[in-house]
């Protein structure tokens, strides 16, 4: 088996929801994949540029819906919308275990290329906010939304009520998506 960019975002990506990102090092992904270390960076350039991959192959397997404007002017419906979208987030992100911390790290780095933030942004800017002013909530609206989710995932492990896999149906949904809508309340006022 040929090894490639995307096995080795696969494997990573199983590595973090079985272990988290602590557990994720170059070492133990060249065990998984049954591979020297040193072929990983043939792919990947170190640690942290397979975060930020990582951040991207997990939004690209992602719903497409998570990455697409409102499409309106009513404010309503935009936060509707937002709503929604933070609900995928959290449907995609609560499985993997840090998956919040990843997405954190390609935010601070990409900037404004988080393509989640960027509808977010995309949204705001119908309302009549700047370009500036946009951005700037777009990307506070992101980081509270990947908080909340992390906290949701603290919430469980912390109280040792689950092993293996993260179950995203439980009561932590409803307080994040209860968090998440004040929020969204707050970004969207001039």
């Amino acid at each position: 088996m040929a090894l490639s960019h995307t096995k080795i975002l696969e494997a990573a990506r199983e590595v973090m929801t079985e272990r988290g990102v602590a557990e994720l090092s170059m070492r133990r992904l060249a065990q998984e994949l049954d591979v020297a270390p040193g072929a990983l960076y043939y792919h990947v350039d170190s640690k942290q540029q397979l975060l930020i991959d990582l951040a991207d192959f997990i939004l690209e397997k992602a719903p497409s819906e998570l990455s697409v404007a409102a499409g309106t002017r009513d404010r309503q419906r935009i936060a509707q919308s937002l709503l929604q979208r933070g609900d995928v987030l959290y449907s995609v992100l609560y499985p993997i275990r840090e998956g919040s911390q990843v997405m954190r790290l390609a935010l601070n780095l990409h900037k404004d290329s988080i393509a989640p933030t960027a509808a977010i942004a995309q949204d705001l800017l119908v309302l009549g906010f700047s370009d500036e002013q946009a951005m700037m909530r777009a990307r506070l609206l992101t980081h509270i939304s990947l908080d909340l989710i992390e906290e949701q995932q603290n919430r469980v492990m912390f109280a040792e009520v689950i092993e293996g896999p993260l179950d995203p149906t439980d009561a932590g949904r409803a307080a994040y998506l209860a968090s998440l809508r004040e929020a969204i309340e707050m970004t969207l006022q001039h």
